[in-house]
């Protein structure tokens, strides 16, 4: 990524908040001083702007944005108004950063950090902006492995057994996902047949591949003399990951019996999914999930879709030998 790709990218985050000009100044204040003593290396810690967190436990608010977080670190600068000054808000804050520190260390397996900078005092808002570029220098230097600004996904797990949740690793899209997995650098120019010829060995252990928007509503066009008109799918992750909801407009309808129970001999052959979330900057590993029948909602999003297949999360991270040839 060129530089100016790299200048963009704070462009577009720093203006997210536009309408909060304490938190823009701050930002761009530890920004400046970053660059002054990290030089060109300053691009590679790349820090994520209004940062999502779930809160799965939460009584309120189930999740929470953190203002500035670097993740190489996980480091979380909170910039706060005087609104916070508040005893309600100071017991939130502080419920708040625990449940931070028990997410962030069960996803990435690192110690969540936090410094709060308030402002509106001069003299605190200095040396609130200095820890934090200490603080961020000083991790930077210490890490045995330097952050890079375009992560080659195929060099960091040239010499690892698994895929990961925590390696919290974004890919361009779902070709470079499989091709990671397949080992094959060039997977995009390969068409092969599914899932005989796609990756033998992942179907042969059980397993299907899927990547789709992350809880969305999508149309899937039926091909083909016996399959004409459109099926209605909709995807939903619960709030902690542990359980994904594949609903279908086709799922316990009577005149469609055939296709279902095809579907069925079909997960009962493979009964587990390698799931990759599409998300705004690209495609996510999400986990491996297991079968685990189709269930009725009583409440439904979509009434014409009452009915929806279960998916429980059995493990965070996946082995390379299940889909490898050998």
């Amino acid at each position: 990524m060129n530089n100016d790709d790299k200048h963009n990218y704070w462009a577009d985050q720093i203006t997210k908040n536009q309408h909060k000009k304490h938190e823009i100044h701050a930002i761009i204040s530890i920004k400046e001083r970053l660059h002054q003593k990290l030089g060109d290396d300053f691009w590679n810690v790349r820090p994520q702007f209004q940062a999502y967190v779930l809160r799965p436990y939460a009584k309120d608010h189930k999740y929470a944005l953190i203002d500035l977080y670097f993740p190489f670190c996980a480091v979380g600068i909170e910039i706060d108004e005087q609104q916070h000054e508040s005893k309600r808000s100071k017991k939130a804050d502080v419920e708040r950063t625990l449940d931070l520190i028990q997410q962030l260390q069960a996803s990435q397996r690192m110690k969540y950090k936090e410094i709060r900078i308030k402002p509106y005092i001069e003299k605190e808002f200095e040396q609130g902006v200095n820890k934090v570029v200490d603080l961020i220098v000083k991790e930077y230097e210490s890490c045995e492995i330097k952050p890079v600004w375009n992560l080659d996904p195929f060099s960091f797990y040239k010499n690892r057994k698994e895929m990961s949740v925590a390696d919290d690793v974004i890919f361009k899209n779902k070709q470079e996902l499989i091709g990671v997995m397949l080992n094959i650098k060039d997977y995009h120019n390969h068409a092969p047949g599914y899932p005989k010829n796609k990756y033998p060995a992942l179907a042969q252990n059980g397993y299907e591949f899927y990547v789709f928007n992350k809880n969305s509503l999508y149309v899937k066009k039926m091909k083909g003399k016996k399959k004409k008109g459109v099926e209605k799918y909709f995807n939903v992750f619960s709030e902690d990951f542990s359980e994904f909801r594949m609903y279908a407009d086709r799922f316990g309808d009577p005149t469609k019996k055939d296709i279902n129970e095809r579907e069925m001999m079909r997960l009962a052959k493979r009964p587990k999914r390698v799931f990759g979330a599409k998300s705004k900057n690209g495609v996510v590993f999400c986990g491996v999930y297991e079968f685990d029948g189709m269930k009725k909602d009583p409440t439904p999003k979509y009434a014409y879709m009452p009915y929806y297949h279960k998916f429980k999360l059995i493990s965070k991270s996946f082995l390379f030998d299940l889909c490898r040839k050998k």
